[in-house]
């Protein structure tokens, strides 16, 4: 064997043992590991599309999906202010409930906060608010800063219900960079184009999560809710690669592990949860090859599947299927488009 290809073995040698240590022994080492919420971003472009993220990562969203995506990026991109919000369908009718809750302690009055606090059993108030400012280089680097904050309120305990305060915020300051895998190769029997990539990331968390009587929850202020937060940091990497495959479907496949060492956020928030996501997408054009650009149907489906470690108590995790994007151009270059998209959640 020559030694340059001798030499391309090493980096595959090394990434099948990560991902064998990270899926199967590092599991058994510490599969008493209590971990955190997960952390999540989507660009709305992404949810629009159920969540395929890791086999397109053509924008900002590589940074925190798949970082080998960023050789996608042709010229320098940035963002300051890029925000996104969101109030889920129950927010007012769960905040006027639980506003409404007294603080006395009388027979009457507790009959009335159990009886709101029944009549909103299973429903919840969420918000959701973000900023993520980002640099794209157009020679596979990027960099960002997220900063999220996440609250939700719901009831449990039915027989004796509580309120459930749950909130989150996030800092993320991460590094990604995008490198070609020399070579064109052999995947399903087409020929292929790869890119190798990898984030570094800081995540500082304040983190809440705590249940109150009903009463003890119509007494308390805001200062009361952030002194009883948990903070911590901890720095953690992202690993990913990218396949262009040559083929009339102009298919990509992406993989990318998140979190590959596990580290801890603080003992009482837990340690981030080290996953993998593996996604493919298809890109096949209709009509001859001069109406590829712009005119005809742009048909766009594609499907994500997230898994954790082996001997890990966890769900499957997604399976997300974009449905076709349809776009028409008219002569006078006027442009239509319409996305559908389907998501399946399996817990």
């Amino acid at each position: 064997m020559p030694a340059f290809e001798c030499f391309l073995q090493v980096p595959q040698t090394i990434a099948v043992m990560l991902l064998f240590f990270s899926f199967f022994a590092a599991p058994l080492l510490g599969k008493n590991k209590y971990y955190a919420p997960l952390l999540e971003y989507e660009t709305v472009r992404i949810r629009g599309m159920g969540g395929v993220s890791v086999a397109v990562a053509d924008d900002h969203q590589a940074l925190l999906s798949n970082p080998a995506g960023l050789f996608q990026i042709k010229n320098n991109k940035f963002a300051v202010v890029n925000a996104d919000g969101e109030i889920n369908q129950d927010f007012r009718r769960v905040k006027n409930k639980t506003s409404g809750l007294s603080d006395k302690d009388t027979p009457e009055n507790r009959a009335e906060n159990n009886s709101i606090l029944s009549s909103i059993m299973g429903q919840y108030s969420r918000t959701l608010a973000s900023n993520f400012a980002y640099y794209l280089g157009e020679k596979g680097f990027g960099a960002g800063f997220l900063y999220q904050a996440l609250g939700q309120i719901d009831v449990v305990r039915p027989t004796n219900p509580q309120v459930r305060a749950f909130g989150l915020i996030d800092s993320v300051l991460s590094g990604s960079l995008s490198k070609p895998i020399p070579g064109v190769r052999s995947l399903f029997q087409d020929q292929a184009l790869g890119w190798w990539g990898i984030t570094l990331k800081f995540l500082s968390r304040q983190f809440l999560d705590k249940s109150y009587f009903a009463r003890d929850f119509a007494s308390l202020n805001e200062s009361a809710l952030r002194a009883g937060r948990t903070k911590g940091e901890t720095f953690d990497f992202d690993g990913g690669t990218f396949w262009q495959l040559n083929n009339p479907w102009n298919q990509t496949l992406g993989l990318t592990v998140f979190n590959v060492f596990e580290t801890e956020i603080d003992p009482t928030i837990g340690s981030l949860r080290r996953r993998l996501n593996l996604g493919t997408t298809i890109r096949p054009l209709t009509g001859p090859p001069d109406r590829n650009h712009g005119h005809g149907f742009h048909l766009e489906p594609g499907s994500e599947a997230g898994i954790c470690p082996a001997a890990l108590p966890c769900g499957f995790g997604w399976f997300a299927l974009n449905l076709p994007r349809i776009r028409m151009k008219s002569a006078r270059g006027l442009a239509i488009e319409k996305i559908g998209d389907i998501a399946l959640i399996l817990d």
